[in-house]
Protein backbone atom coordinates (compact mmCIF):
# COMPACT_ATOMS: atom_id res chain seq x y z
CA UNK A 1 0.00 0.00 0.00
CA UNK A 2 1.68 3.65 -0.86
CA UNK A 3 2.55 5.76 1.84
CA UNK A 4 1.04 8.51 0.25
CA UNK A 5 -2.60 8.55 -1.26
CA UNK A 6 -3.66 10.81 -4.24
CA UNK A 7 -7.72 11.36 -6.02
CA UNK A 8 -6.31 9.45 -8.38
CA UNK A 9 -6.02 6.23 -6.21
CA UNK A 10 -8.78 3.65 -7.09
CA UNK A 11 -9.82 0.63 -4.43
CA UNK A 12 -12.05 -2.22 -5.25
CA UNK A 13 -15.30 -2.54 -3.88
CA UNK A 14 -16.17 -6.03 -2.02
CA UNK A 15 -18.86 -8.22 -4.09
CA UNK A 16 -18.51 -6.15 -6.67
CA UNK A 17 -16.20 -5.89 -10.10
CA UNK A 18 -16.46 -1.44 -9.38
CA UNK A 19 -13.53 0.24 -8.30
CA UNK A 20 -14.29 3.71 -6.61
CA UNK A 21 -11.51 6.23 -6.17
CA UNK A 22 -10.14 6.25 -2.72
CA UNK A 23 -10.59 9.99 -2.10
CA UNK A 24 -13.22 11.55 -2.61
CA UNK A 25 -14.83 15.57 -2.64
CA UNK A 26 -17.48 15.90 -0.41
CA UNK A 27 -20.21 18.69 -1.36
CA UNK A 28 -22.31 19.40 2.23
CA UNK A 29 -22.82 22.81 2.73
CA UNK A 30 -20.79 24.55 -0.24
CA UNK A 31 -21.70 27.34 -0.79
CA UNK A 32 -21.43 27.68 -4.50
CA UNK A 33 -21.90 24.17 -5.05
CA UNK A 34 -21.46 23.79 -8.83
CA UNK A 35 -17.99 25.85 -8.84
CA UNK A 36 -16.62 24.13 -5.59
CA UNK A 37 -17.46 20.64 -7.93
CA UNK A 38 -15.92 22.32 -10.97
CA UNK A 39 -12.80 23.21 -9.18
CA UNK A 40 -12.48 19.55 -7.80
CA UNK A 41 -12.81 18.04 -11.28
CA UNK A 42 -9.98 20.55 -12.57
CA UNK A 43 -8.17 19.40 -9.57
CA UNK A 44 -8.26 15.54 -10.25
CA UNK A 45 -10.76 14.64 -8.38
CA UNK A 46 -12.99 11.65 -10.01
CA UNK A 47 -15.26 11.26 -6.74
CA UNK A 48 -17.91 13.26 -5.88
CA UNK A 49 -20.28 13.03 -2.55
CA UNK A 50 -23.51 14.42 -2.41
CA UNK A 51 -26.58 13.78 -0.64
CA UNK A 52 -30.50 14.46 -0.95
CA UNK A 53 -30.07 16.53 2.93
CA UNK A 54 -27.15 18.92 0.92
CA UNK A 55 -29.96 19.86 -1.59
CA UNK A 56 -27.06 20.31 -3.91
CA UNK A 57 -27.61 17.31 -6.19
CA UNK A 58 -28.94 19.28 -9.32
CA UNK A 59 -25.52 21.48 -8.82
CA UNK A 60 -23.24 18.33 -8.91
CA UNK A 61 -25.10 17.04 -11.95
CA UNK A 62 -24.20 20.67 -13.83
CA UNK A 63 -20.90 21.19 -13.02
CA UNK A 64 -20.64 16.93 -13.87
CA UNK A 65 -21.83 18.04 -17.02
CA UNK A 66 -20.45 21.07 -18.26
CA UNK A 67 -16.30 19.55 -17.35
CA UNK A 68 -16.33 17.43 -20.22
CA UNK A 69 -15.38 14.23 -18.49
CA UNK A 70 -16.81 11.37 -19.33
CA UNK A 71 -19.07 10.51 -17.05
CA UNK A 72 -17.65 6.61 -17.03
CA UNK A 73 -14.65 8.36 -15.51
CA UNK A 74 -16.72 10.13 -12.36
CA UNK A 75 -18.10 8.12 -9.41
CA UNK A 76 -20.85 9.95 -8.41
CA UNK A 77 -22.56 8.98 -4.37
CA UNK A 78 -25.18 10.37 -2.91
CA UNK A 79 -27.39 9.80 0.14
CA UNK A 80 -31.17 9.06 0.66
CA UNK A 81 -32.39 10.44 4.04
CA UNK A 82 -35.58 8.90 4.94
CA UNK A 83 -38.43 6.84 3.44
CA UNK A 84 -41.22 8.97 1.75
CA UNK A 85 -44.65 8.59 3.93
CA UNK A 86 -43.05 5.06 4.72
CA UNK A 87 -43.86 4.24 1.22
CA UNK A 88 -41.40 1.68 -1.46
CA UNK A 89 -42.69 3.32 -3.96
CA UNK A 90 -42.52 6.92 -2.80
CA UNK A 91 -39.42 6.45 -1.91
CA UNK A 92 -37.93 4.92 -5.10
CA UNK A 93 -39.15 7.75 -6.60
CA UNK A 94 -37.60 9.87 -4.38
CA UNK A 95 -34.25 8.09 -5.80
CA UNK A 96 -35.39 8.18 -8.90
CA UNK A 97 -34.96 11.98 -8.50
CA UNK A 98 -31.92 12.25 -7.03
CA UNK A 99 -30.37 10.30 -10.11
CA UNK A 100 -32.15 12.57 -12.67
CA UNK A 101 -30.88 15.53 -10.83
CA UNK A 102 -27.53 14.63 -10.65
CA UNK A 103 -27.22 12.39 -14.00
CA UNK A 104 -30.11 13.27 -16.40
CA UNK A 105 -30.88 10.96 -19.45
CA UNK A 106 -29.99 11.95 -22.68
CA UNK A 107 -29.88 10.59 -26.10
CA UNK A 108 -27.20 8.27 -25.72
CA UNK A 109 -27.49 6.88 -22.83
CA UNK A 110 -29.26 6.63 -19.11
CA UNK A 111 -28.12 8.54 -16.32
CA UNK A 112 -27.26 7.02 -12.98
CA UNK A 113 -25.31 7.61 -9.99
CA UNK A 114 -22.50 4.73 -8.83
CA UNK A 115 -23.43 4.31 -5.28
CA UNK A 116 -26.69 5.16 -3.19
CA UNK A 117 -25.92 5.01 0.85
CA UNK A 118 -28.63 5.13 3.16
CA UNK A 119 -27.61 8.40 5.31
CA UNK A 120 -29.02 7.78 8.88
CA UNK A 121 -30.20 5.41 11.02
CA UNK A 122 -32.92 7.52 12.47
CA UNK A 123 -35.91 6.61 10.76
CA UNK A 124 -35.36 3.29 12.92
CA UNK A 125 -35.41 -0.05 11.60
CA UNK A 126 -38.89 0.16 9.52
CA UNK A 127 -37.88 3.28 7.78
CA UNK A 128 -34.51 1.60 7.04
CA UNK A 129 -36.38 -1.74 5.42
CA UNK A 130 -38.15 1.07 3.14
CA UNK A 131 -35.13 2.41 1.87
CA UNK A 132 -32.99 -0.33 1.36
CA UNK A 133 -36.41 -2.20 -0.71
CA UNK A 134 -36.20 0.76 -2.87
CA UNK A 135 -32.61 0.74 -3.39
CA UNK A 136 -33.20 -2.77 -4.38
CA UNK A 137 -35.69 -1.89 -6.54
CA UNK A 138 -33.82 0.42 -8.11
CA UNK A 139 -31.10 -1.76 -8.67
CA UNK A 140 -33.42 -4.92 -10.00
CA UNK A 141 -34.11 -2.14 -12.66
CA UNK A 142 -30.68 -2.28 -13.82
CA UNK A 143 -29.31 0.74 -12.41
CA UNK A 144 -25.43 -0.46 -12.21
CA UNK A 145 -25.22 1.55 -8.21
CA UNK A 146 -23.68 -0.45 -5.23
CA UNK A 147 -25.73 0.01 -2.22
CA UNK A 148 -24.18 1.03 1.06
CA UNK A 149 -24.72 2.72 4.21
CA UNK A 150 -23.32 5.20 6.41
CA UNK A 151 -23.28 4.40 9.64
CA UNK A 152 -22.10 1.49 11.95
CA UNK A 153 -25.23 0.98 13.33
CA UNK A 154 -27.22 -0.14 10.54
CA UNK A 155 -29.25 -3.08 10.83
CA UNK A 156 -30.10 -3.86 7.63
CA UNK A 157 -33.20 -6.53 7.25
CA UNK A 158 -32.44 -9.68 7.09
CA UNK A 159 -33.88 -11.18 3.83
CA UNK A 160 -31.50 -8.41 1.88
CA UNK A 161 -27.95 -8.96 1.30
CA UNK A 162 -25.71 -6.54 3.91
CA UNK A 163 -24.36 -3.41 2.67
CA UNK A 164 -21.95 -3.74 0.19
CA UNK A 165 -19.90 -0.47 1.10
CA UNK A 166 -19.72 1.43 4.49
CA UNK A 167 -18.76 5.16 3.70
CA UNK A 168 -16.70 6.71 6.65
CA UNK A 169 -16.13 10.35 6.97
CA UNK A 170 -12.77 11.61 7.85
CA UNK A 171 -11.88 15.08 7.48
CA UNK A 172 -9.79 17.63 9.40
CA UNK A 173 -12.34 19.10 11.70
CA UNK A 174 -13.50 14.74 11.94
CA UNK A 175 -10.17 13.41 12.16
CA UNK A 176 -11.18 9.81 12.76
CA UNK A 177 -7.50 8.45 13.51
CA UNK A 178 -8.47 4.80 14.45
CA UNK A 179 -8.62 4.95 10.44
CA UNK A 180 -5.06 5.88 9.73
Amino acid sequence: MPSKYSVQDRVPLPGSNATMPRIGYGVYRSADCKKAVSNALLAGYRHIDTAQFYRNEAAVGEAIKEAGIPREDIYIVTKIQYPVENSIEKTLESIRESVKRIDPDDENRKGYVDLFLVHTPTSGRSGREILWAALELLKQEGEPLILGSTTSKYDPPSPSPAPTFHFTFMGPILANTNLL
